[in-house]
């Protein structure tokens, strides 16, 4: 891994399926005081709750979320994972857009509304959109903005990478 080169990014990403590799990328970006994002999909609970721990921002899919707190209910979710870290923690609720915890206020992005044909991919879209306009000075609410209607044009499209704008 490039460590040394992680204080020249302008914001990480990582997922769960690699929680050693994830866990150097997201210390060190947080070490230069750059965004660092987890994509918190299915996973251990432990490597769940570990890396959210690790970023500035967990943004979790809906299961994800679930399966990291044992909450079924979203905003329940959230405030459960709030008191393990101090990341702003948001979940993706598909056409419903997302909700998150930032300063310990709930918030909310509606998602465009599209004929979803196919959602192969839309979350992995929608971390990238969002942490790409984090690396662009984004707000947390711009950043969801952007992400929703990223991930929403995707699944207006057929085909996983195919349809990623």
């Amino acid at each position: 891994l490039p460590l040394a080169e992680v204080a020249d990014f302008d914001a990480v990403l990582a997922d769960v399926r690699w929680p050693e590799g994830a866990t150097r990328v997201l210390d060190a970006a947080r070490h230069a005081g750059k965004p660092a994002v987890l994509d918190g999909d299915i996973g251990p609970v432990e490597v769940l709750r570990d890396l959210a721990t690790r970023v500035t921002h967990a943004i979790f899919s809906e299961i994800g979320l679930a399966q990291a707190t044992g909450e079924r209910d979203a905003v329940a979710g959230l405030h459960a994972m709030a008191a393990h870290t101090r990341a702003i923690i948001g979940v993706t609720l598909g056409a419903q857009g997302t909700q998150w915890l930032e300063h310990g206020q709930l918030h909310a992005a509606a998602a465009p509304e599209v004929h979803a044909v196919d959602t192969l991919g839309a979350g992995d879209v929608f971390h990238g959109a969002f942490t790409l306009a984090l690396a662009e000075g984004a707000t947390t609410t711009g950043a969801m903005q952007f992400a929703n209607a990223a991930a929403a044009i995707k699944c207006a499209r057929f085909g996983g990478r195919r349809g990623a704008p």
